[in-house]
């Protein structure tokens, strides 16, 4: 949801994000839950726009691997967006680069990692 300006474009989204990894024959079972807000300056070139700016959000991650059990944890991203999108149709491309902040519980104590996310997504936008 999002409420487009002359230039700023504030915004609020909840994403869901939900699979399996493998990594060195151990599969893990992944599970991110996001609610992100967004700040977007627009330039507008003809009938499509870049918007460009920062995006933060708060996490929940899941993750479970046989044998090791599962691992459950908040965190907080933070990052960039880049998104272009069209008048008319409303197709979008859009790219997220963040870091996700999260408090890890393992046999040595409680510690803080940090993960890359890197996103890319193309639809259909609607404007109600």
């Amino acid at each position: 949801m999002e409420w487009e300006g002359e230039r700023w474009v504030p915004g609020l989204e909840l994403a869901i994000s939900a699979g399996t990894e493998w990594n060195r024959n151990l599969e893990t079972k992944d599970l991110l839950v996001q609610s992100s807000a967004q700040l977007l300056y627009t330039v507008r070139i003809g009938t499509a726009a870049l918007r460009v700016g920062p995006v933060a959000g708060v996490a929940f991650v899941q993750q479970d691997s046989p044998g090791h059990g599962e691992a459950a944890s908040a965190g907080a991203s933070l990052g960039g967006r880049v998104r272009g999108d069209t008048q008319g149709l409303g197709l979008y491309l859009l790219a997220d680069v963040r870091g996700l902040m999260v408090s890890l519980v393992t046999n040595g104590g409680k510690r803080l990692a940090v993960e890359s996310q890197v996103v890319g997504a193309a639809g259909l936008r609607a404007a109600f």
